[in-house]
């Protein structure tokens, strides 16, 4: 057992010690993939993406700052990190999680999730993200720890904050409110009817609140700046869809949570880890059991509420499902999912509280419940070791490949550095004589799902930004169609590069054949 101080030592210390295991090459190095090319400088999509409180975020920082934002590796990083500790602070906190060994392994499933090591493959928007989780964690605390009216109501707007941070925060908020929900009627020695209504009321209403507080507020930042809503990814129509719909997407949460699809981006548990992910479900299952039916012979009507909201559990660290179509979903919005191991780590320590006449059960319990936890850490650093050692192996892939281009085409006779040149068909680059490297194929998670990043909507901004290249150019449609150029090979082939008048022509693929 740990007191408050010490508790809080515990969780900054090994913070520290599982983010260097899992994320030092992420704190170190610098990957730029995808997205991270494309926002070196700015915090990504904002108003127009629903995300008014980032906006704020992004005004706030410029001017705090005096100067843009930089996609900074140790920096960011780094500050992701002490938000996540506090987060974690703040769960043990409101929790009571007292047990040491069980306090480094909620730090270290908070700091390993795949979704951070995802984040940190998005380094632009990392912290400003995990600042918005920071944010609803603290709402749900306040809201649940005080009483007091101006704490409920601060705890919702904390909480609509969070979600105009990024949306995915939603389910993070519903879940830590859930398991404190849980917490309280398994401590309460009774309910009566009216006081249950109230219990439940509170925390409707709370929900309720914070994302009517995040619609109503969205609503006047896009008048006020006179944006609109990005259709991207359905932003535009975000919770609008049919009933059956609903139903369909609230099946595949509880789907989700007790058999995780393999092989897609938003699946967390790689490898072995769905093994242990499962062993974990079975023992949270037979935790909950054993509390729920001891709290049915204590109390009727409190046991059926807590077996409703265990029930519930699921639906919430997977609300992610119900909120967007399956095809949209993707590794960042995924965060709700720790919400599970939260649950397990409470159960446990609660049980060991409950019992203290058995001593060597309790002990028994915790030392196989932590090294469970321990073992999952443990492939998770290793699982995002491997993102970032396959990040590298692409960025470096891609810089000798615009580095062999750029001297192509700067050796082709009569170039100059006023040269405008066209690239035919950008998008569908082929060169055979990249390796498609097998073993990182299993490596699904984004950003680090590219096997290959020469294709990358943003590989000219990387040529420009890792090679230092940055030609004038003109509209391919122009040439494209040119007999010249339709008679041209395809790069790397000789021939492919080639000065059409004073204009120089690369033609990556023919116009009339596709490309996967």
């Amino acid at each position: 057992m740990c007191k408050k101080n010490n508790k809080n030592k515990v969780i900054l210390i090994s913070s520290g010690f599982w983010a260097l295991l899992a994320h030092g090459m992420g704190l170190f190095n610098k990957y730029s993939v995808h997205d991270d090319t494309a926002h070196q400088f700015s915090v990504g999509a904002t108003y127009s993406s629903g995300r008014w409180m980032l906006g704020v975020l992004d005004e706030a920082v410029s001017k705090l700052t005096g100067s843009t934002h930089y996609s900074t590796p140790l920096f960011n990083g780094t500050l992701s990190i002490i938000f996540i500790a506090l987060i974690c602070i703040l769960v043990s906190m409101f929790l009571e999680i007292n047990n040491s060994f069980l306090n480094i392994g909620l730090t270290g499933i908070m700091i390993t999730f795949p979704v951070v090591t995802g984040l940190f493959g998005y380094m632009f928007t990392a912290p400003y993200y995990l600042f918005g989780t920071l944010t609803g964690v603290l709402g749900c605390y306040l809201l649940c720890k005080y009483s007091e009216w101006y704490f409920y109501l601060v705890g919702i707007l904390l909480m609509a904050c969070s979600v105009g941070v990024y949306q995915a925060n939603i389910p993070i908020c519903i879940s830590v409110l859930l398991v404190y929900m849980i917490k309280k009627v398994i401590e309460q020695n009774g309910f009566e009817w009216k006081e249950l209504f109230k219990f439940i009321m509170y925390y409707i209403v709370a929900c309720v609140g914070f994302m009517s507080a995040y619609f109503i507020i969205n609503k006047l930042f896009l008048l006020y700046k006179h944006a609109e809503l990005s259709n991207y990814k359905g932003i535009n129509n975000f919770g609008y869809t049919s009933i059956t719909e609903y139903f369909r997407r609230i099946i595949l949460a509880y789907k989700e949570f007790f058999n995780p699809t393999d092989d897609v981006s938003y699946n967390m548990f790689p490898f072995s880890l769905e093994v242990f992910y499962k062993v974990t479900i079975v023992m949270t299952i037979m935790l909950s059991a054993y509390i729920a039916y001891q709290k049915l012979r204590e109390n009727i009507l409190a046991g059926m509420f807590l077996v409703s909201l265990m029930i519930l559990l699921p639906l919430a660290v997977n609300f992610i499902y119900v909120m967007c179509d399956v095809s949209g979903i993707h590794t960042l919005m995924m965060y709700g999912g720790v919400g599970t191991f939260v649950y397990f780590i409470w159960l446990v320590n609660y049980m060991s509280q409950k019992n203290p006449q058995f001593p060597k059960i309790n002990q028994a319990v915790i030392i196989l419940s932590a090294t469970l936890i321990l073992c999952i850490n443990l492939l998770y650093c290793r699982f995002a070791n491997i993102c970032y050692l396959k990040a590298d192996y692409v960025q470096k892939q891609a810089i000798s490949y615009y580095t062999t281009l750029i001297t192509r085409i700067k050796s082709v006779e009569g170039y100059t550095a006023q040269t405008r040149v066209v690239y035919i068909n950008e998008y569908r680059k082929s060169d055979a004589t990249i390796p498609r490297i097998t073993q990182f194929e299993a490596i699904r998670i984004s950003p680090y799902h590219w096997s290959c990043i020469i294709n990358d909507y943003k590989w000219r901004g990387s040529m420009v930004l890792w090679c230092g290249f940055n030609p004038k150019t003109a509209d391919s449609a122009m040439y494209e169609q040119l007999p010249e150029v339709i008679q041209m090979p395809c790069y790397p082939s000789d021939g492919s590069i080639k000065m059409i008048e004073d204009v120089l022509v690369v033609k990556f693929a023919d116009t009339t054949t596709s490309y996967e």
